[in-house]
């Protein structure tokens, strides 16, 4: 049983770090012809400055952070891919070098999925759904705590028109 748990950890991390981003990635490039955000850069200093925003207790301070890239241009798309993703990323591995402890790992996660939750209007949602639209269900695997990457996944998802089903809040 604990090896096969490790296997499951193992390849869910693996989908959330290679093969959804490849995924978004991928899309992106198809249904535009060229990147959604080719302009727009998020400096690995921005990643790490923003990942101690949200180790801090003051929640304001990382909304902040995306609220003034925001105002400088910096789309919603780019805030989830090149912003709050590699922070998720960061955090797992200040978790697993030992450089922060599972509770601020775990609050510093729950600061990015309330800012995905605060931003999600802004993505654009206001999509009607026709009779026969695609729908997903979203769930995460049995045992995962992290959920993260699928609130990501459910709101490129609802992004292009999907009517989407479970997400994050789908424990069983």
């Amino acid at each position: 049983r604990p090896a096969a748990e490790e296997r499951m950890a193992r390849l869910v991390k693996t989908i959330e770090a290679e093969v959804i981003p490849r995924l978004v990635e991928a899309h992106r490039t198809l249904s535009t012809g060229v990147l959604a955000h080719q302009g727009e850069r998020v400096s690995v200093a921005d990643v790490d400055a923003f990942v101690q925003l949200t180790l801090c207790q003051d929640d304001a301070a990382a909304a902040g952070f995306v609220e003034l890239r925001r105002q400088q241009g910096l789309s919603i798309e780019a805030i989830y891919l090149d912003l709050l993703t590699p922070a998720a990323r960061k955090l797992g591995v200040m978790w697993e070098e030992d450089e922060c402890d599972f509770t601020a790992v775990t609050l510093g996660v729950g600061r990015l999925q309330l800012l995905l939750q605060k931003l999600s209007p802004a993505f654009g949602h206001d999509v009607a759904y026709p009779a026969n639209a695609r729908r997903v269900l979203l769930v995460p695997a049995p045992g995962e705590q992290h959920t993260f990457g699928l609130s990501m996944v459910a709101e490129f998802f609802l992004h292009d028109g999907w009517d989407v089903v479970g997400g994050q809040g789908a424990l069983r």
